[in-house]
């Protein structure tokens, strides 16, 4: 499994199809379920569709998971996993 910084990811996602050659250097060459951990405020859910979007154009099959309203997945994690 290839670990990849969604900062890294969300970079180098192509807004346009010109760009491909910049994704296949950030991304695995074999394309699959990408599982995008979205905050719960309204940049975040934002960021999240967008990426997904992104990422569905060049072959991925996005999942979106959202974490409850103002909160993000680290609180819920050190909040023992209760969304």
């Amino acid at each position: 499994m290839k670990i990849i910084s969604i900062t890294a990811l969300i970079a180098a996602l192509p807004k346009n199809s010109n760009q491909e050659l910049k994704v296949k250097s950030a991304l695995p060459l074999r394309t699959g379920l990408l599982t995008i951990a979205m905050d719960g405020e309204f940049a975040g859910r934002k960021a999240g569709l967008a990426l997904a979007k992104r990422a569905d154009a060049i072959g991925w099959k996005a999942s979106l998971l959202e974490a409850t309203d103002g909160r993000d997945w680290n609180d819920i994690l050190f909040e023992g996993g209760l969304i």
